[in-house]
């Protein structure tokens, strides 16, 4: 395993740091990266922008909107917080398994006195309370897994940039995003610098990698994630892209988080454009289920003869052909 204690707090070279990493590094190890960021909020890849943020709130307080190449949900940064990004080379035995790469950072925050436990799809939590979100991307045979790790962060204005739809917090028997999230300085028996606790979080992961040694980056590997930030992820297009032209709209709550269907339907039942967006998890790119619908009849039997072609549960995770089939077709409103 190869390691890397980036200091960096730009959020979107970090992401596309990660991206190149992932994706074109000449190497074939495991990496651990540690990296924190600026006030932003990081948008889900599937999310609708708009959707999710307070725009005022936003603007006025100067804080950046990031889009990750990862589904799930929006998260907001700022210097309390630490992410943790692992990517592994060979990741068949992880993939979708958020728990079992949880499990070395839940450790960590154990041996520094809080009782931290793995809970739902994704989050890791003290006492009920969030205090990680954790989320993944699939490219080729490598995964990159990352989260959250709220030490003191802002937690008013974490409250105050997101918008957090009451059917999610309801599906979690809470009334407002500030009473499920905590941070972990809360329950630590004492006090801790971030720096102190990066070193922490880092000592006792690599406990179990006695091999592991550290990442150096070249100014080829710095000026190629720079470009990758300037072509993506600082983007426009990126980070919002436009609103879905759309005549037919359905969306539901899964176990593995919101779907939504953004249709434009033609007089003769083709789909003629579809979006869907949503914070549900999952490792391959919904581009190309996006791709595969389009010009086809809108019939249940059309769209089943598509979808049967793809292994769904890993564009959705926590769903099946099935119930994805039912979104479709389900009268508005309805709940199933």
């Amino acid at each position: 395993m190869l390691y890397y204690d980036n200091l960096c707090v730009d959020p979107y070279f970090n992401m596309a740091l990660e991206e190149y990493l992932m994706k074109f590094y000449p190497s074939d190890k495991d990496i651990l990266m540690l990296w924190q960021s600026g006030p932003a909020v990081l948008i889900g890849r599937y999310q609708n922008t708009i959707a999710q943020i307070n725009q005022d709130f936003v603007r006025e307080n100067d804080i950046k909107i990031a889009r990750r190449i990862t589904g799930g949900g929006s998260v907001y940064q700022d210097f309390g917080n630490v992410n943790y990004s692992y990517i592994i080379r060979d990741g068949k035995s992880v993939q979708y398994n958020y728990k079992k790469l949880a499990e070395p950072v839940i450790d960590a925050l154990i041996k520094l006195g809080v009782k931290a436990e793995f809970n739902g799809r994704n989050d890791i939590t003290i006492e009920g309370r969030k205090i990680s979100g954790n989320a993944q991307h699939v490219y080729k045979n490598t995964v990159l897994h990352h989260g959250t790790l709220l030490l003191n962060s802002d937690l008013e204005n974490l409250s105050n940039v997101l918008k957090v739809k009451k059917d999610k917090l309801a599906n979690k028997g809470i009334d407002s995003v500030a009473s499920r999230v905590a941070n972990i300085s809360e329950f630590l028996p004492s006090l801790l610098s971030m720096t102190e606790f990066r070193e922490k979080i880092f000592t006792s992961i690599l406990k179990n990698n006695p091999h592991a040694q550290p990442l150096i980056l070249t100014q080829h590997d710095i000026d190629a994630a720079e470009d990758l930030a300037n072509s993506k992820f600082r983007t426009w297009e990126w980070n919002y892209s436009e609103s879905p032209d759309y005549n037919y709209y359905r969306a539901n709550r899964f176990p593995g988080g919101e779907v939504e269907l953004y249709i434009k339907i033609s007089e003769s039942s083709i789909i003629e454009n579809i979006r869907i967006f949503g914070d549900f998890l999952g490792g391959e790119d919904i581009a190309f289920i996006e791709q595969s619908l389009m010009d086809v009849k809108f019939s249940p039997e059309s769209i089943r003869t598509i979808l049967t072609r793809i292994d769904v549960p890993r564009y959705f995770a926590g769903t099946d052909l099935d119930s994805i089939i039912e979104l479709f077709f389900k009268e508005e409103g309805e709940k199933k």
